[in-house]
């Protein structure tokens, strides 16, 4: 599973976009709204234990979301 950031087309020094991808498939998918980070928000909390840890369970469960979608047999190079 990598991590796929959206950080151009308007965000650029405002926001970050984060989806989730093993081999073709998206989590969230194209089309749908990507997990939204504003640099303020980052900024404010990246040393907040609690924070980092929502953050952590709202990946933990996309990463699951894949896993049940049927790629997780799949393998990076």
């Amino acid at each position: 599973v990598e991590a796929v950031v959206e950080a151009g087309r308007g965000r650029e020094g405002e926001s970050y976009g984060v989806r989730l991808r093993l081999g073709e498939a998206l989590r969230p998918p194209s089309g749908a709204a990507p997990v939204e980070l504003t640099h303020d928000e980052v900024a404010r909390n990246r040393g907040d234990l609690a924070w980092c840890a929502a953050l952590a369970d709202r990946v933990r469960a996309l990463a699951r979301e894949l896993s049940r979608a049927g790629v997780g047999s799949q393998r990076s190079a």
